[in-house]
C-alpha cells in the first residue's frame, strides 16, 4: 500500500500480468479494475472495510475427442486430427502438466512420439491461434519452459 492505495505489482513472472488488458510491472489498483495473470483473472473490488479479489466467469474449453469437437465457451472451432489429439491429452487432467515427450507420443503415435520440439511447438502455436490465446498473456494454453504445456482448468484458476 502507498498514500492509501494498494499497489500491484509483478515481481518478474515469465508470463507476466496485466490489469485491464495492459501488462504492468506495477500499478495502483481502482475499483473494478481486472487483473490476469496466468489461469485467473480478478475483479479488484475495495470497501472500507474489506480488500476483495472476485473472479468473474472465464471462456470454458471442451474437448470431446469421440466425437472430434472442440467448443469454445459453446462456440465450435475447427482443428486437425493432431490439435484435437493434443487437445485431448491436456485436457485429460486439466491444470496437470503434459511433457513435450508425452504429447509428441499422444500426436504421432505412428513414430512412437518421434519428432522434432519445433514439431510440437508449431502444433501449439496453431493452437493458440485458433483458440484465440496468447503465449505471452495465455488464456487457456500455458508453456512450462523446457517441460511441457498446461491446459488452465477452473479448478487451476482458483488456485491462483
Amino acid at each position: 500500500m502507498r498514500d492509501g492505495t494498494y499497489m500491484l505489482r509483478d515481481l518478474g513472472s515469465k508470463n507476466g500480468t496485466s490489469v485491464n488488458g495492459q501488462r504492468v510491472d506495477e500499478v495502483a489498483l481502482h475499483e473494478g479494475d481486472e487483473i490476469e495473470v496466468p489461469g485467473g483473472t480478478w475483479v479488484y473490488r475495495r470497501t472500507d472495510e474489506t480488500l476483495t479479489l472476485q473472479m468473474p466467469k472465464r471462456a470454458r474449453i471442451s474437448v470431446d475427442a469421440k466425437h472430434a469437437e472442440v467448443r469454445v465457451d459453446g462456440r465450435e472451432i475447427a482443428v486437425t486430427a493432431r490439435e484435437l489429439l493434443a487437445l485431448a491429452a491436456l485436457a485429460e487432467d486439466p491444470g496437470a502438466l503434459v511433457t513435450k515427450d508425452d504429447l509428441a507420443r499422444k500426436v504421432r503415435p505412428e513414430t512412437g512420439g518421434v519428432v522434432s520440439d519445433d514439431s510440437i511447438e508449431q502444433l501449439i502455436s496453431r493452437l493458440r491461434r485458433k483458440l484465440g490465446d496468447d503465449a505471452r498473456e495465455p488464456r487457456y494454453l500455458l508453456t512450462v519452459r523446457g517441460l511441457g504445456y498446461r491446459l488452465f482448468s477452473t479448478r487451476d484458476a482458483a488456485r491462483r
